[in-house]
């Protein structure tokens, strides 16, 4: 490849910025080449870096960092240039080299970590020209590119959704002022009056999502309200008015039977409706001690729906992450609440903390941030990061009107997430609202006071004072929390009777008391008329043909119960647990974040290059 000897270096003793030029022009390759020909100028530079060979990860970091300026804050394009210009570009130490001038952790020291860490991180996740670079840099060493959008995936729903294990929400303060708060009550029942609860959203995929949810929330009575966000379609995080740590388990369980099937999982089906049953299935009363047949034939339709719904994803789910969100813990936030409350403290953590009252506050951001070429198009990129996440929730029950609102209120923030809908109740017990609220953008738009202010009222611009200060924000918040008026409608769902039954079969005869016994619809045909003969007495007259239906005879099939050591008091549900099928780690409730992981796909995780590194005498000649 090279032929004679490069003409020498020449070195600028005041600036030696033109011999770093002329070294990233001809490459790491040429650079090498002088050494080994005993280059002076090249030598000279290579005992500034303190480097004995080029081709040591010392060697690489030096390249990478000294002549083409490396560091914290390169984009994907400027590392991909970089890259260019070495041979071995699947080597482990190019990598492990760039990883410490990057500054991610040495346990990330691959291609598609760094690349896809260094495209999040400059939220460039929905560029084309970038994804476009990276599938040609694949391609030319030989990697799927799968690889790379799967770790994509990863690092991207952590930069929206934040570390489930570190994540600690604060609840607002509140302070006392009447007649804010009697102002904002006003607001609050002027907003609450113009609304009709009910279903917003009732398509199929939400029906799904909801039910997941139901079934996780039912599966233990304390978790009170469930809420399962989806995003990327390769990340699932759970959300609870009282997570557990056994949330993430029983999602992974339920993933174990939909993926056995039904026939095979049928003791595991079993096990799962009798806890759901021993929870009481959303009754509060039990009559006799029993759950009602409906709401047991109800339970057990949205149980398998809920299987047939994970079963029908599995085949999609390359490697599904469930992770659940407990650092709440003890709060009572509303668990689609806590979701949003997430959301939105990450996009303050990329943009900046709010910087106070001023109108002008996202602009006045914008502008600082064009000094740094990191922070340029911030906003417009990270709304679009949201939007492309496809982020769906799913929640146990209709909203409640405050976490409604607080939903909606997002929109203001770009984060649009669409809940099934609203029953519009609020609970005298109090709303915990999280400390995201205090923001005065979205608490105005919590409220819905118009941005127009030719639309606002009296009694909005007096809101609007209000929050302009500490003080006022708290009255507001106070009176947000502890605001109590009835809803329209109960919190549960109907059940949508279009989807088909599924084959119910535990519901019936529960008890083993003969209830619940499913009786074949009769079938409405002509039936021939029996004629009976008339029974005359002595010395009457006829009496005239009497007509009579013949009841159709009814057989009752009844499941036989299982043997008890006392009939008169029925054995308690027990809780069974059997192997998945799958093999699939464990649920850990301490250290690491609850993560399950389904994994059907193995990882390309070669330590090793495609080809041998090339050995070149690079050592510092002797003279």
């Amino acid at each position: 490849m090279f032929k004679g000897k490069h003409a020498e270096m020449e070195l600028d003793e005041d600036d030696s910025l033109p011999i770093l030029d002329l070294a990233r022009t001809e490459g790491f390759e040429v650079f090498a080449e002088r050494v080994d020909q005993g280059d002076e100028v090249a030598q000279r530079l290579l005992d500034e870096w303190g480097v004995d060979d080029l081709y040591t990860e010392k060697g690489y970091q030096a390249w990478f960092g000294k002549v083409h300026g490396v560091g914290e804050a390169t984009t994907p394009g400027e590392l991909l240039v970089a890259l260019d210009s070495v041979p071995y570009k699947d080597d482990g130490i190019v990598w492990t080299a760039l990883a410490r001038l990057l500054g991610f952790p040495p346990g990330t020291a691959s291609a598609e970590k760094i690349l896809a860490g260094t495209v999040v991180k400059h939220v460039m996740d929905a560029d084309e020209g970038v994804r476009d670079e990276i599938e040609e840099f694949f391609g030319a060493i030989g990697e799927d590119l799968d690889v790379y959008d799967l770790e994509l995936a990863r690092q991207g729903g952590t930069a929206i959704l934040g570390d489930p294990a570190t994540d600690e929400p604060e609840v607002a303060r509140g302070r006392l002022n009447d007649k804010i708060r009697l102002a904002t009550a006003a607001r609050l029942k002027d907003i609450k009056d113009g609304m009709v609860a009910g279903v917003r959203v009732n398509t199929a995929e939400q029906r799904s999502l909801d039910r997941l949810a139901w079934v996780l929330a039912n599966l233990k009575s304390s978790r009170e309200c469930v809420a399962v966000v989806t995003l990327l379609e390769d990340e699932i995080r759970l959300f609870a008015n009282a997570a557990d740590a056994q949330l993430a388990g029983d999602f992974k369980r339920l993933f174990d039977a939909a993926a056995k099937g039904r026939q095979a999982a049928s003791a595991d089906i079993s096990a799962l409706f009798d806890e759901m049953v021993a929870q009481k299935l959303e009754v509060r009363v039990l009559k006799q001690g029993k759950v009602p047949d409906d709401i047991l034939r109800r339970g057990e339709r949205r149980l398998r729906k809920t299987l047939d719904y994970l079963a029908s994803l599995e085949k999609s789910w390359d490697d599904l992450r469930v992770m659940t969100h407990r650092a709440a813990n003890g709060m009572k936030i509303h668990a689609e609440t806590q979701a949003g409350d997430v959301l939105l403290r990450q996009r303050a953590a990329a943009l900046g903390e709010e910087a106070g009252w001023s109108d002008d506050e996202d602009l006045e951001k914008r502008e600082a941030a064009l000094r740094d070429k990191i922070d340029d198009g911030k906003r417009a990129r990270l709304t679009r990061r949201v939007t492309d996440a496809k982020i769906a929730i799913g929640i146990s029950k209709l909203c409640c009107f405050k976490c409604w609102l607080m939903i909606r209120a997002l929109r203001a923030k770009d984060i649009s997430i669409a809940p099934s809908g609203t029953h519009l109740k609020t609970y005298p017990a109090g709303w915990p609202a999280p400390a995201s609220l205090t923001r005065p953008s979205l608490l105005r738009a919590f409220l819905q006071i118009p941005d127009d202010p030719k639309k606002r009222t009296d009694a909005d611009e007096y809101l609007l004072n209000a929050m302009s200060t500490t003080d006022g924000r708290a009255a507001i918040i106070s009176e947000i929390v502890r605001y109590s008026d009835k809803g329209q409608m109960e919190s549960g769902y109907e059940s949508s009777e279009d989807e088909g039954e599924g084959g119910l079969t535990l519901w019936q005869n529960y008890y083993g008391d003969g209830g619940g016994v499913v009786q074949p619809a009769p079938v409405r045909k002509p039936v021939k008329k029996a004629v009976r003969k008339p029974v005359q007495k002595a010395e009457t007259t006829p009496t005239p043909k009497q007509l009579v239906r013949t009841p159709t005879p009814r057989k009752v099939v009844e499941r036989e119960p299982a043997p008890r050591v006392d009939d008169a008091e029925p054995r308690p549900p027990t809780r069974v647990t059997r192997s998945s099928g799958l093999r699939l780690p464990e649920v850990k409730d301490v250290g690491d974040p609850p993560v399950v992981r389904f994994v059907k796909r193995k990882a390309n995780n070669q330590a090793t290059p495609k080809s041998d590194p090339k050995k070149r005498n690079t050592r510092k000649k002797s003279t």
